[in-house]
């Protein structure tokens, strides 16, 4: 049997925290911020972990916080866009229902949205982006190497989402 709780997920640039506070108002549950979740009981940030410790370590966090919550009960959970790279986590995922954030947008907006987030958790989204409108604009993002990256993570994470989503 499936737990009273939503896990909200979606790839890099999309709004996970805001859907996760959304579904929480609209159902009447607690919000929950996974990652803010473990950086006030670890006491650095989930990039000060994964800058000292590897993103395994922040796997493992991930890990052990959704075991904590998984003994609670009508919660909408805010997840990173990573956790779906662990199959532990995954499972534990599979307990309650899932929920991919923008699903709809394409991964040139989700690109937009993500290099303009003020502290971007990944170094290729530091590159400099291109500030060029209409083709000319979409022909500079193709050739940045920051977004062949990003295209590279969202071709290998995307079916992951798809088969996930509840």
């Amino acid at each position: 049997m499936k737990k009273n709780i939503i896990f909200v997920t979606g790839f890099i640039g999309s709004d996970r925290v805001g859907l996760a506070r959304h579904l929480a108002a609209q159902h009447n549950m607690e919000f929950v911020s996974l990652n803010e979740m473990i950086e006030v009981k670890d006491g650095r940030s989930i990039l000060r972990i994964a800058m000292t410790m590897g993103e395994h370590e922040v796997r493992n966090k991930e890990y052990e916080a959704l075991t904590e919550l998984l003994n609670r009960d009508n919660l909408v959970v805010a997840v990173s866009d990573g956790i779906v790279l662990d199959d532990q986590c995954l499972s534990l995922l599979a307990q309650g229902t899932v929920v991919v954030a923008d699903r709809d947008l394409s991964p040139q907006e989700l690109w937009q949205k993500a290099i303009s987030e003020a502290h971007p958790l990944y170094a290729f989204l530091s590159q400099e982006a291109p500030q060029a409108e209409g083709a000319e604009g979409a022909k500079e993002t193709e050739c940045n190497p920051g977004f062949q990256k990003f295209l590279e993570l969202y071709h290998a994470r995307e079916p992951i989402y798809r088969r996930i989503a509840g």
